[in-house]
């Protein structure tokens, strides 16, 4: 007859333990922990797992009913919460925010440059309406953006990444538009060096902005 080898109650608490690790790395990245303080606190708290374990306790006398409460609070308490420059969650919302708020504009630009005598808007009331809506959309859009998932990850500095960037956007797309004016009589590949440009501009802005925001901004989560 085959038997089948059950695991070990060690090797099960072994993956739990991984698990719950996992689950804390996680919850530190989004409450902007750097990398080197996510492993401080890992190895701070696989300690304090070990000792539950061997004393016969589960996990939960040390993670809480919330795990990702008690995470978020461990990191606040030793203040490395906020921390991190979050480049992959700021530069996409900042740059979808833009090109949303900015499609009509985009759309004009390649008629434009696409078709010979080609005005996707034609009426010079209707392209300063549409331009004020879109820098409207895109001013609004990017900070309440990133400031809503900072903010639900526990990051203190959510407030003052969404102020700082509110304060440098017109500043970038004051950069943007003196180039794109520069370049506008040259010859070569217009749309694709203001399509570069742009990306560049709206990319560094979100990074600018949170830098000033965990060197200066001392707010509360």
């Amino acid at each position: 007859m085959t038997t089948v080898e059950q695991a070990s109650p060690q090797s099960t608490s072994e993956k739990e333990l991984r698990s719950l690790l996992r689950s804390a790395h996680r919850s530190w990245r989004r409450a902007g922990v750097r990398a080197e303080d996510r492993f401080r606190l890992g190895d701070e708290l696989h300690a304090e797992l070990i000792a539950s374990t061997e004393a016969g306790r589960s996990p939960s006398t040390v993670l809480g009913e919330n795990p990702v409460t008690t995470m978020q609070q461990w990191a606040h308490e030793r203040e490395v919460a906020g921390r991190s420059l979050q480049i992959g969650i700021l530069v996409p919302l900042t740059l979808f925010s833009v090109l949303i708020g900015s499609s009509v504009i985009i759309t004009d630009q390649v008629v434009q440059s696409t078709v010979p005598d080609g005005d996707f808007i034609q009426s010079g009331a209707i392209w300063l309406a549409v331009l004020f809506v879109s820098i409207l959309v895109s001013w609004s859009a990017a900070p309440l953006a990133c400031w809503a998932v900072l903010h639900r990850g526990g990051d203190p500095r959510a407030a003052g990444t969404a102020r700082w960037l509110i304060a440098l956007l017109p500043l970038g797309a004051l950069l943007l538009d003196i180039f794109i004016a520069v370049i506008s009589g040259t010859d070569g590949p217009f749309i694709i060096v203001m399509a570069v440009a742009t990306a560049l501009v709206f990319a560094a802005t979100p990074v600018l902005a949170r830098s000033l925001a965990v060197r200066y901004i001392r707010s509360k989560y």
